[in-house]
């Protein structure tokens, strides 16, 4: 979520920004493979990436879904390629560890230059209040603002996607970021009142290998599914502060913010299979 409005009647600033948006998709994908990982004895490929949100015009309410479909194979043993069963792969317990730093860390992961050009930066609040605020380097204002993490334990309940539960699939980590404010977020009645202003939540579902994936390799289950949503009550300041939401704010927030968002959360949803091919290399040696 990078998009930062500025007075509605601004035609000229919002073009300005618009461009931006459009030079740092121009740029990314260029920018993206000095993340990839080289060729190892162990890879994690993402095989498939979905996505979905939405605007509530009487409430004014966002939300929005990412899915990634990971599978992790041994090219230079195609024996193992249909199943992490039998890889020598981090435990239960490592991945947990891993899925929770890397879920907790995602408002830093925000500052990377290599995804913003340098147009955001983040920095913590105060030491008593270990929150993060996004930081427009242009216009100088907070984009958003970010409260402490917090371990769902319940994660199985939190995960609503319904493929997931059927496949058999183990909730291993869910974490959420609350959001607590910053110019992206409508605060009206909010922040003061107590009020819920929506969070991130990121969950890391294993799924168990199974005979018929190992006889049928096309056929396949992933072995991760990484999940991230816009929960809970966010409220888009580009809808606009009125309800219900006009039907020309609802899609300008479609093709800006909307948009923006789902293309952050693939870029970071490739950061974290990257970096967790690295941490099984580390189990593999």
């Amino acid at each position: 979520i990078l998009f930062v409005p500025l007075d509605g009647g601004n035609h000229m600033s919002i073009m300005f920004h618009i461009i931006i948006v459009i030079a740092i998709y121009v740029f990314s994908d260029a920018l993206l493979q000095s993340d990839a990982s080289s060729a190892s004895p162990i890879q994690a490929k993402r095989e498939v990436f979905q996505w979905a949100a939405s605007l509530n015009r009487s409430t004014g309410v966002a939300s929005s879904w990412e899915q990634s479909y990971v599978c992790i194979s041994s090219p230079t043993s195609p024996k193992y390629h249909d199943t992490s069963s039998q890889l020598n792969l981090p435990s239960r317990h490592e991945v947990y560890k891993f899925a929770n730093e890397i879920f907790s860390d995602y408002p830093r992961y925000l500052g990377k230059k290599s995804l913003t050009l340098g147009l955001c930066s983040v920095s913590n609040s105060t030491e008593k209040s270990p929150s993060f605020n996004l930081q427009s380097t242009i216009v100088g204002v907070d984009v958003l603002t970010f409260g402490p993490p917090r371990i769902q334990k319940n994660g199985l309940e939190i995960v609503c996607d319904v493929e997931v539960k059927a496949i058999g699939g183990n909730v291993i980590c869910c974490v959420e970021i609350p959001i607590l404010g910053g110019y992206l977020a409508n605060t009206t009645n909010g922040r003061n009142g107590g009020v819920d202003l929506g969070c991130l939540r990121f969950t890391w579902v294993e799924m168990e290998p199974s005979e018929h994936n190992k006889t049928k390799p096309r056929n396949r289950r992933p072995n991760i599914i990484i999940v991230t949503e816009i929960s809970g009550n966010y409220r888009p300041t580009l809808a606009g502060k009125k309800t219900p939401i006009s039907w020309w704010r609802k899609q300008f927030y479609f093709s800006t913010q909307r948009v923006i968002h789902a293309y952050v959360m693939w870029r970071y949803h490739g950061f974290v299979v990257n970096e967790f091919e690295k941490k099984c290399l580390q189990a593999h040696v």
